[in-house]
């Protein structure tokens, strides 16, 4: 039914179509101000008509609406979830929303049902804000159990064991077998244990591994192999002085004005004649560094390899996005974000296109439609780039080793912690770590979000400190993770890595709120990204 309201200036008649089931095109899911037609001759009628399929008409009428874009993302997911798109009949309150919706059970079917009807609502006034979208316990609640349920992914609990039986079997196949012996300087130590694991056999690289140091007595009864790992890590991954290894240049490189910075493989700047040509004596050290990442699983030798989520991810296969770029640059993250918050009209005067993106992108503007795919890709060439051929060096020299297989199916979360270490930590200890800024005076945020952090598990304790700092791990004695106000009322908590910093809404949120903004940030998110996207 078209309310007033609905109503487009400039239509001279107006009249609802209801939408055929079962069509299954997306654009017969448009709000029903969009499902109009004028009289013959209307230009915005003739550009609704135009609008192509999955845009909402009204968008080429020239009324889209926020209340438009909440009854369009309802009519995806009942479309998704019941096959049927969602049809108004005049005179009715809201589309029709059955009860029960094949694969989910009667209750998700019931949950679900109490958040499609509001959005569907004739009146765009009856519908809920986006914000209130997100906080409908339909997005609140982890699908995971479900998932493990069925058997469609594999549990964390059963990921672990496969983990530890794979490590036991190498670990039998190493008994009677002699260790093989690396001689190392301190000076150079970094440089000459990636070039010795780089030139290890196949065989070779299941041996158990013991270091010499040049010029010192002593048998490694395994506390150098943790030494040489854990200096070859630290060398890496200096934020003043990151080991060069022979090179012209650093191998890996952060951004200097991150408080807590993670480390991405260096990448020469665009257009340099010499971008993405390795030579074979760096190619061998990249190789190294993926060996060793491995290599740090199968000795149950925890590093401190603070690289970025781009480059975990990158080994497992999975895709980047704009929170992969946040925590390594906020900067650059930055700037991508303000041109999603451009107005339409705006883009005509930035003359930015695709060039370098896609093929023959110089020909494609971006505009308001395409900016989403623009910031998509130019995240993925600042995160990848001219780094891609370093980074293909490193996965090959992780997959050369046979633990690569089962570290595969774990989430990038769960392979920081594989490589870098879960250490055991507890509420009350992330707690002590906290600082708060910005609060208003009186505020109860800072002593609600204490209590709820101190009651945290082991496991979540580990899983916050990965989505803020990065590892699952307490930062150092002289670090902090600052806690700080913001005005948007009801977001959930986001953090800022690279500053070990997490934004927490500074409103009236009760005790039981703030516990479970923080839980679901937690364990929607940590997995996501070391960011928010």
């Amino acid at each position: 039914m078209v309310t007033p309201a609905d109503t487009p200036a400039g239509l001279p008649t107006v009249t609802v179509l209801p939408v055929p089931a079962g069509t299954g095109a997306l654009d017969s899911c448009a709000a029903p101000e969009a499902q109009q037609v004028a009289s013959a001759g209307a230009p915005e009628a003739a550009a609704a008509a135009a609008a192509p399929a999955g845009m909402l008409p009204c968008i080429g009428g020239g009324f889209a609406s926020r209340p438009a874009d909440v009854f369009l993302v309802a009519g995806w997911l009942l479309e998704a979830t019941s096959g049927r798109t969602p049809v108004v009949i005049p005179g009715e309150a809201t589309a029709s929303v059955p009860a029960a919706s094949p694969g989910l059970s009667p209750s998700d079917g019931r949950v679900l049902a109490t958040l499609l009807r509001p959005c569907l609502s004739a009146s765009p006034a009856d519908r809920p804000s986006a914000a209130d979208v997100c906080r409908h316990g339909w997005f609140l609640r982890s699908r995971e159990d479900d998932l493990v349920a069925s058997g469609a992914v594999a549990s964390r609990e059963s990921k672990r064991k496969m983990l530890r039986a794979y490590l036991a079997m190498l670990d039998a196949s190493q008994e009677g077998v002699r260790a093989r012996r690396i001689t190392l300087r301190r000076s150079t130590m970094c440089q000459q244990l990636l070039e010795a694991v780089s030139r290890l056999s196949q065989t070779e690289l299941r041996n158990r591994l013991t270091i010499v140091i040049e010029n010192e007595p002593g048998v490694d009864a395994g506390g150098l192999l943790s030494e040489a790992y854990n200096a070859t890590f630290s060398q890496l991954c200096k934020p003043d002085a990151p080991a060069k290894c022979g090179l012209s240049h650093p191998m890996f490189v952060c951004q200097e004005a991150a408080a807590e910075p993670l480390f991405l493989p260096y990448g020469e700047a665009e257009g340099t004649a010499t971008a993405g040509m390795l030579s074979a004596p760096e190619r061998r050290l990249y190789e190294g560094v993926g060996r060793l990442l491995a290599r740090a699983v199968a000795d149950r030798r925890p590093v401190p390899a603070r690289f970025a989520p781009s480059l975990w991810k990158y080994l497992l296969g999975l895709p980047v996005v704009l929170a992969d770029l946040r925590a390594f640059d906020p900067r650059q993250a930055a700037s991508l974000e303000r041109l999603l918050d451009m107005k339409p009209e705006a883009f005509e005067y930035l003359y930015l296109d695709f060039e370098g993106l896609a093929p023959r992108g110089g020909d494609t503007p971006v505009t308001a439609a395409n900016v989403e795919r623009f910031v998509e890709l130019k995240a993925r060439q600042q995160l990848l780039g001219s780094r891609v051929h370093r980074l293909k060096a490193i996965r090959a020299g992780f997959e050369a080793h046979p633990l690569s297989g089962p570290l595969l199916v774990l989430s990038h979360a769960e392979l920081v912690g594989a490589v870098c270490g879960a250490q055991e930590v507890t509420g009350p200890q992330v707690a002590a770590k906290l600082r708060y800024s910005g609060f208003r005076e009186g505020s109860s945020i800072p002593r609600h979000m204490t209590a709820a952090v101190k009651a945290l598990s082991p496991e979540l304790c580990s899983k916050l400190l990965l989505y803020v700092t990065g590892l699952s791990a307490l930062p150092g004695p002289d670090k902090s993770i600052r806690i700080a106000a913001v005005a948007r009322t009801g977001q959930l908590p986001e953090a800022h890595t690279c500053f070990l910093r997490l934004d927490v809404c500074d409103d009236n949120a009760d005790a039981d709120e703030v516990a479970r903004r923080l839980r679901t940030a937690i364990e929607h998110l940590a997995d996501a990204g070391f960011g928010i996207e």
